[in-house]
């Protein structure tokens, strides 16, 4: 085989260097060499154009490429972004050729990871299991303990509202039934198994175990005590301060809104309701700013409602609108005292009128007081005064003598005669009920 560029021109044993030989491997040699510099020198041109021309190449080839790429890259961000603020992925989203709802099914979920396997999974797990406890006692740190603690009870919420809408409320009224009623009395330890009304060993140890005052200010207590009970004054008329006995006073007086003019004797006084009105009477002292100090009621009269027109001892002083207080007990010396109720040597008279229908059995003319007042006082233990008219025997009557009266006359002259009254009866009384004396106090809280 002739020497040739595929084995290096090499010349076997049987070639001979011949000048044909020589000129064949000259000219190869040259076309390569040709072939060559033609080859470095399109290199040269290149590199003497510059970088321009690769540069457009690269425009014109991978820009295209490049601008996919920082599309695709933005959108993974914004996905990212989603996962990360959202919590979870839309199901737009698609990871290994599935929607994450595909990945968030427990049925989908295949495989097993190893626990140690996850870097500080234990850490993780434990912060969240403190997390729940929130710091709770060792006794209730766990489900068990905590359902024992409930009794075990899927319905406890609605066990504990049933069991506290059976408790006794202090907020509102309860529907109670009679049975439930008794119980909480029994309970209360203020009533017997009999239902009854309450004795007054029974109120007191309701009021007690209620941790209420045992009487309500201005209450009037009678009873056997020999000596003042406590935070009670004698129901003797005396005055009391207007600042130590502030709540007495409060409950004791009329308050009302006063309306008139100035120079005015009759003006209107506004109360709550028409059992107050029934209170005021004539000589109470009043008090208001425009009322002179010691005027007193000198008539009253309903003029609708629970507005009265009250005519005053002394005239205004000034126009009346304004609230001010009536003083059934007398009002003390009418700056810092006022009066109480005196019950010494009197005995109680239910109102009238109580119900609205008047008895009638104590009238003004003779008890000489209004009984359909409250606070109205009046009596006396001496008979009324009166006198016997003389008489004349008739021409011939006969003196007769008769009990009670016996009558004594000249027979047949005309003459006047006398009469007195027999002995009847029994006893030192005069006009005095039969009484049992007992102390009047007064619960004034302080």
């Amino acid at each position: 085989m002739p020497p040739h560029p595929g084995n290096d021109y090499a010349i076997s044993g049987r070639d001979k260097l011949t000048p044909d030989l020589w000129n064949d491997v000259m000219a190869s040699l040259s076309q390569r060499l040709a072939a060559r510099e033609l080859l470095e020198a399109t290199f040269e041109a290149l590199i003497a154009d510059g970088t321009q021309a690769a540069l457009d190449l690269i425009q014109v080839n991978v820009g295209p490429q490049l601008e996919t790429l920082t599309a695709q890259i933005a959108a993974l961000a914004d996905q990212l972004a989603e996962i990360i603020g959202g919590g979870t992925a839309a199901n737009s989203l698609l990871f290994g050729g599935q929607t994450p709802a595909f990945y968030r099914s427990l049925a989908n979920a295949t495989g097993s990871l190893p626990v140690a396997q996850i870097s500080g999974l234990d850490a993780v797990v434990q912060a969240y299991i403190d997390a729940l406890k929130g710091g709770v006692g060792t006794a209730l740190d766990t489900l068990v303990e905590f359902a024992a603690a409930i009794g075990n009870d899927p319905n406890h919420a609605a066990t504990m509202m049933t069991a506290l809408g059976l408790r006794l409320r202090v907020d509102a009224a309860q529907g109670l039934t009679a049975a439930q009623t008794l119980q909480a009395r029994q309970n209360l330890g203020i009533a017997s198994a009999i239902d009854g009304f309450l004795t007054a060993s029974d109120l007191a140890a309701a009021r007690s175990v209620l941790g209420v005052r045992p009487y309500v200010i201005g209450e009037e207590i009678w009873g056997s005590f020999t000596s003042l009970p406590p935070l009670c004054v004698w129901a003797n008329g005396q005055n009391l301060s207007r600042t130590t006995y502030a709540s007495l006073m409060l409950a004791t007086v009329i308050a009302g809104n006063f309306a008139g003019a100035s120079g005015a004797s009759v003006v209107a006084v506004t109360v709550a309701n028409t059992d107050l009105g029934s209170e005021i009477q004539i000589g109470m002292p009043v008090e208001c700013a425009g009322i002179q100090a010691g005027t007193t009621i000198a008539n009253v009269v309903l003029a609708s409602g629970t507005t009265y027109n009250i005519t005053l001892s002394l005239p205004t002083t000034a126009i009346l609108n304004s609230g001010g207080a009536i003083f059934p007990n007398g009002n003390g010396n009418g700056t810092t005292t006022f009066g109480v109720a005196d019950w010494r040597d009197r005995a109680g008279v239910g109102r009238g009128n109580m119900g609205g229908t008047a008895a009638g059995r104590l009238t003004l003319a003779n008890a000489g007081f209004n009984s359909s007042r409250l606070g109205a006082a009046g009596g006396d233990e001496r008979m009324q005064s009166h006198a016997h008219a003389k008489g004349i025997l008739p021409v011939g009557q006969v003196p007769v003598t008769s009990n009670p009266q016996t009558y004594y006359a000249l027979q047949g002259d005309g003459s006047t005669y006398n009469s007195n009254t027999g002995s009847a009866g029994a006893g030192n009384s005069q006009n005095v009920q039969p009484s049992l004396v007992r102390n009047v106090v007064i619960f004034a809280g302080a």
